[in-house]
């Protein structure tokens, strides 16, 4: 098959070779420091202290000199440009610096409501008081009228009047002022291409929204969910406009990007394929826009809660190509999913952007109740914010606030008992409790034979006091299982599986199914069934697994490598090598080490990623690929002799197969220095 983007789609993925250890370790000494300074400033605008914000400012621009950092003129220009009003306010008489304060304080309160009306009325307020302190030219003043246009977009005011001067006074005074790299002036355009498309105002929207998309330089930037929610929408309005080949260089930046396909950056850019690919088939690219609508489904029937009406359409685009290509075996099995598809019934409307920030924030304010209850074992704590957590994922409205609440009802189950036990068996499932969070330490520790002692204990404690389908017996029976994988032995193991498959299916019955209890119990099956070598097993929770640590409920871990990798060479083998290709660039580009033993995660991702693309013959990504997996093998001492003959191998068949020349001469010396037999030391016998 030919490539489909540039190079390929499923393929699309550049490895940046890893930086040397020292250059990784002052990169991380700059962020931290950086995260310091920018939370000192933070801060100290809570409070309103300016002169502790003109320090942490300062001495946040000197980092930024003294170190190599992207885009270094551009942000030294932003924080002169804050500097220059703190250090004119810090000069005021004290009636005018209270005024100074003012505008920050009404800045503040705007952007902590939850209600647009609310938040437009404060900021209102700190741009009459800005103009009249600093100037129209000023930070505080462009600040403010950005806040008034993000406000308007996020609550979908249609080419709002209001928003549109904001974000177009803004614009104009950051590009007066020379700074034409400023992150600011980017958020302006984006603002007003929003706001012009949301008003049909389409010539103005692309026209705000391609200068927003230049001004977006680095790699890292272009990481950012803003970036590609405006490359998206763009994509989207050039096909409306009928400007097709412009979609697709639209689309071309994300698809052809190193973008994670993890939380929001799934949905853009599994849309940008769709876009991209009907773009393709009204330029009667087939065979591109076939391709595109593949990897499309099989992005999206991993995100949970995907809107299940622009699967259905997309199927139905797809079944046209596939009529226009003539390829019936595919197109039989696409409309039969059509005929046997069934949408869920329509939900009631969600709340609102704004309303949903609001409701966002009720809940984490529960969720933090109800950890500060379960760390001091108060139960009616618990109980407590617990009903605040379903109500708050109710209102919510989506699937997964849905499994949310659910999740939070199985664990209130338990806890209302607990409340209603006789004091004796109270205590018992309170000790059941704390036997559990102590086993857990344990386990971190690494003390597995401790930790396994006190995870029994909390085990039959529960059993007892709340019986064995309860929330904490099966939250045991996972941490069972857990401590298990690390030391035990095959009857422990056999074990370990059977409390796993008995607590997915309490989860499962109960819809807690996105919760990280339902995660970390596919995760460890996904595991027991790699160490089985059951490859349908190992799919099928996998699939599960790595989809729910997709939606960023936890941050990324080795397993997640481990499981991407198993399942890409399990896929590979049966030729599945799309969704191959797109697990083994989802373990490439997640956390797994780059150094030492956990970096063969890394590496069995970049070998099966090649060998996806060897098997969908899109070859443009393969190269770079087969060079960074050989310095993986080269730096690591973990490496097996055998691992590196194999990769070796299969670049070298990769470079006959493409007819390059370069560097096969010096695989083959590699190869067969790796070969000889190796000398015994004379001193060995």
């Amino acid at each position: 098959m030919a490539a489909v983007v540039a190079t390929a789609i499923a393929t699309s993925f550049d490895p940046r070779p890893a930086y040397a250890a020292d250059e990784q370790a002052k990169a991380a000494e700059f962020e931290i420091k950086q995260d310091a300074l920018i939370e000192r400033f933070n801060a100290a605008k809570s409070s309103l202290d300016i002169q502790a914000q003109a320090i942490a400012l300062r001495e946040l621009r000197d980092l930024f000199h003294d170190v190599k950092v992207l885009e270094k003129e551009a942000r030294i220009a932003d924080v002169d440009f804050m500097l220059r009003d703190l250090e004119q306010a810090l000069t005021f008489p004290p009636e005018k610096l209270a005024s100074a304060q003012e505008v920050q304080r009404l800045d503040n309160l705007g952007a902590a409501s939850g209600n647009p009306e609310q938040r437009l009325r404060h900021y209102r307020q700190a741009l009459e008081l800005a103009g009249q302190v600093y100037g129209p030219t000023s930070f505080h003043y462009v600040a403010v009228e950005l806040g008034i246009a993000m406000t308007c977009v996020q609550a979908g005011y249609a080419n709002d009047p209001e928003g549109i001067a904001a974000a177009s006074h803004a614009r104009d005074t950051l590009e007066n002022l020379g700074m034409l790299e400023s992150r600011r002036l980017r958020e302006a355009h984006s603002y007003l291409a929003f706001l012009y498309y949301s008003g049909q105002d389409y010539a103005n929207a692309l026209s705000a929204g391609e200068r927003a998309i230049e001004l977006y330089g680095t790699t890292d930037d272009k990481q950012h969910n803003d970036y590609l929610k405006l490359a998206t929408a763009l994509t989207h309005m050039t096909n409306d406009a009928g400007r097709y080949q412009d979609s697709i260089e639209h689309a071309r930046k994300i698809l052809n990007s190193n973008v994670p396909l993890r939380g929001k950056k799934r949905y853009y850019y599994a849309r940008t394929l769709r876009f991209y690919a009907e773009a393709k088939g009204i330029q009667k690219d087939f065979e591109m826009a076939e391709a595109a609508y593949e990897e499309y489904l099989l992005i999206v029937d991993r995100i949970i809660g995907f809107p299940p009406a622009e699967r259905l359409s997309a199927l139905k685009e797809l079944s046209a190509v596939l009529k226009a290509r003539e390829n019936h075996d595919r197109l039989a099995e696409i409309e039969q999913e059509i005929a046997e598809f069934q949408l869920p019934p329509d939900r009631s409307p969600g709340p609102s952007e704004q309303e949903t920030i609001r409701i966002a924030v009720k809940r984490l304010e529960a969720e933090a109740l109800f950890t500060e209850a379960r760390n001091a074992f108060n139960v009616e704590g618990q109980v407590t914010a617990l009903r605040d957590v379903i109500k708050t994922n109710v209102e919510l409205k989506t699937t997964v606030d849905d499994a949310n609440a659910a999740h939070a009802a199985y664990l209130l189950d338990d806890m209302e008992r607990i409340a209603k036990l006789p004091e004796q068996r109270r205590q018992e499932a309170i000790e059941s409790i704390k036997e559990l969070a102590t086993g857990t330490e344990e386990f971190q520790e690494e003390d597995y034979a401790s930790a396994l002692n006190h995870i029994e204990v909390a085990m039959e404690l529960a059993r007892n006091a709340l019986g064995g389908e309860s929330y904490h017996y099966v939250k045991a029976e996972v941490d069972w299982a857990e401590s298990t994988l690390s030391f035990g032995g095959q009857e422990d193991r056999d074990q370990g599986l059977a409390y796993l498959r008995h607590a997915r299916d309490c989860l499962e019955q109960r819809g807690a199914v996105t919760s990280v209890l339902y995660l970390k119990t596919m995760t460890l099956l996904t595991r027991y069934h790699i160490d089985r070598e059951d490859s349908g097993a190992t799919l099928e929770t996998g699939k599960i697994a790595t989809s729910l640590y997709d939606m960023e409920i936890i941050n990324l871990d080795n397993n997640y490598s481990l499981m991407t990798g198993y399942m890409a060479h399990y896929l590979n083998k049966i030729g599945k090598h799309r969704a191959a290709g797109l697990y083994a660039r989802a373990g490439a580009l997640g956390n797994a080490p780059k150094y030492g033993k956990f970096s063969m995660l890394y590496a069995r991702n970049l070998q099966e990623f090649t060998r996806a693309g060897v098997g969908l013959r899109e070859y443009g990504n393969c190269k770079p690929v087969f060079e960074e997996l050989l310095r993986v093998a080269e730096r690591n001492p973990d490496c097996p002799r055998e691992k590196r003959i194999e990769y070796l191998e299969e670049y070298l068949a990769f470079l006959k197969l493409r007819g390059e020349e370069e560097p096969l001469d010096e695989i083959v010396d590699k190869l067969a220095q790796l070969k000889k037999p190796l000398q015994k030391s004379r001193y060995s016998w």
